[in-house]
């Protein structure tokens, strides 16, 4: 019987060891593995995108209660934005109805109101290799009031506000823009209603950074037109040197 099985018996059942996985077998389990690889990066790409969800969401509202907290903490004056909106693939921000009040003061007139303030990467610069920005605000209402005593005067000058805004956005800002903004002027005995008021301003001021290598003494443009007395239009333009200590300007007025 021995005999008989052990030559009838072939090769292939001879070698054969019952613990080898079959081809099909391996196939399988290199198939589940790959599955399960994938799996993995699936799952990391989508707790990745998730994060990143969250915190474009939550940017917006960090930021909006950190500007206020600083707006508040301003000497002399107090501030508040309603909204903050971000563009983060052209480097912008956006903030909605900012106001700032003047502190010290008995009269209610805001300092500035502001229905949209916002700024982004300034792309012709960027194409000749300067990483700046630029900044616009939509239909500003700014109150100067000159009175008799610094506490009850709002006329801007208690802070360096290009620096003040500069220390919480990336980019040195370049070109400045207003757009249908107002501007009013009172000064002792003159009353709110009968201030001197500019209407449907619209400012340019440009090359703040120097980009443009200028060699002039005073390399930043500006050019202001509105209407005052009424209808009466007005242009005014000229340059200057921006955050100098001593400022120093070339103007250009056109009254009608």
């Amino acid at each position: 019987f021995w005999r008989h099985h052990l030559i009838t018996a072939s090769p292939h059942h001879l070698d054969a060891d019952p613990h080898r996985p079959t081809p099909r077998l391996l196939d399988t389990i290199n198939e589940a593995a790959i599955m399960r690889r994938r799996d993995k990066l699936l799952l990391t790409v989508g707790v990745v995108l998730t994060l990143l969800i969250v915190a474009r969401a939550a940017l917006p509202i960090a930021t909006e209660r950190f500007l206020n907290r600083q707006l508040a903490a301003l000497e002399g004056y107090d501030g508040h934005v309603e909204d903050v909106d971000f563009a983060l693939w052209r480097g912008g921000a956006a903030l909605d109805e900012l106001r700032i009040v003047r502190t010290t003061a008995d009269h209610e007139t805001p300092f500035l109101d502001c229905e949209r303030f916002e700024a982004s990467l300034e792309w012709r610069s960027l194409l000749k290799g300067s990483l700046v920005a630029e900044g616009r605000a939509l239909r500003p209402v700014l109150n100067l009031v000159q009175a008799r005593t610094k506490e009850e005067s709002q006329m801007g000058t208690e802070t360096k506000w290009p620096t003040y805004l500069a220390d919480y956005y990336p980019f040195d800002i370049n070109t400045f823009r207003i757009v249908g903004g107002t501007i009013t002027f009172r000064a002792p005995g003159i009353q709110t209603e009968d201030a001197l008021t500019a209407n449907d301003v619209n400012a340019i001021v440009s090359n703040l950074t120097n980009v443009k290598n200028s060699d002039e003494e005073t390399f930043a443009q500006f050019e202001v037109k509105g209407a005052v007395l009424g209808d009466a239009p007005v242009v005014i333009a000229g340059s200057l040197v921006p955050l100098a200590e001593q400022p120093t300007f070339g103007v250009n007025m056109a009254l009608e």
